[in-house]
Formats: structure tokens, sequence, C-alpha cells
């Protein structure tokens, strides 16, 4: 058997350079495409991503907003539910309340913690009570409590002693205001008083 020798034409050869030139081309093209795609991704996942955070960043705000919102509500209830008391009832929470046995101390039990004091525990049964924060010229502030008593108008108690009190600007609070016998040294002139209801 005899060697055949196959030669290429020239129609043959540009045939097949233009096949594989065909072939390079689709490669370049797919290649091309993949990287376009994966740069589209990129981007189409950081533009995802962002529109997470800003999704986060709504919740937490609009979270915070509607606690806001039901703190405000809760506030609202309890003003709504607590009411303004006749004279008596108010003298007949006072009389039931034993925050007045409650031993005063300067700095651990003072007139602030007994206002403080029958203020939550009237409220605690509906009564709307106003904490009163007293200026007095010896310097040392004062606190008792008030009622806007719907037959007597606006009372006010020494929480200390359930003792009435007839708060004037420019009278001796111990001595002139508060309506039983003190033995408090004078020079506590009422200035100025503030209630917080």
């Amino acid at each position: 058997m005899g060697k055949k020798n196959y030669k290429l034409s020239k129609g043959n050869l540009l045939y097949i350079f233009l096949i594989l030139t065909l072939i390079i081309i689709l490669i370049t093209l797919q290649f091309y495409f993949l990287y376009n795609s994966h740069s589209t991704y990129q981007e189409t996942l950081s533009l995802t991503n962002q529109n997470i955070k800003s999704v986060k960043n709504n919740i937490c705000t609009n979270n915070k907003t509607i606690d806001d919102i039901i703190s405000e509500i809760e506030e609202l209830e309890n003003e709504t539910v607590l009411f303004d008391p006749t004279y008596e009832q108010a003298y007949n929470f006072l009389e039931n309340d034993k925050t007045d046995l409650n031993t005063f101390n300067d700095v651990t039990y003072n007139c602030d913690h007994f206002s403080t004091d029958v203020n939550n525990n009237a409220e605690g049964q509906g009564i709307r009570c106003g904490y009163v924060v007293i200026s007095l010229s010896s310097g040392t502030p004062h606190a008792i409590v008030a009622f806007n008593t719907t037959d007597e108008g606006l009372i006010f108690f020494e929480p200390q002693s359930d003792q009435l009190v007839i708060l004037e600007k420019n009278k001796d609070y111990w001595n002139e205001c508060l309506q039983a016998e003190s033995n408090y040294p004078t020079n506590s002139i009422v200035l100025d008083y503030t209630i917080l209801w």
C-alpha cells in the first residue's frame, strides 16, 4: 500500500481559517457577555444591599415612631382615666393613704418623696393629683400635693401630715399657710409655686 498525499487547497485553508476565526469570535463574545453579566450582577447586588440597608433604617425609624405613638396613647389613656375628686373624696383618700406614716429624713425620704408617693398613690386610684413645688425665702424648696376638686376648687395638702394648706404667696408657709400648729422657724415665705399635673 502506498501513502496518500493529502494536500489542502487554498479554498480548504481559507475555509478552516474562517471556521477558526468564527470560533475565536464566539469564544471572545462568550467571555464578553460573561464579564458584562458579572458586572451587572455585582451592580444589582450592590443596589440590593443598599435597598436592604435603607429598608432596615426605615423599619428602625418607624419602630421608634410607633413606640413614641404608643407612649403618647398610654399617657392620654392615663389622663382620661384620672378624674378630679370632690373635696370629700380627696380628704378621704388622704385619710386612707398611709404615706404620712413614713419617717422623714432629709436625704433618703424628704418632702419630695412624700409628695411623689401621695401623687402616685392617688393616680393609682384614678384621682388626678398635682405635685406642687414651692419656692421659699429660706432658699430650700418644699413639695406638697394639690387636688382640683369639683366642688371646692384647687386645694393643697401637706403630704407629711395630711393637713390642709392655704397656699398664698408672701405668707410664711409653716406658720401661716399650714392650717395647724407648727414648730418650724419663720423665714419660710412663699415666693412662688408650680403645680405639675
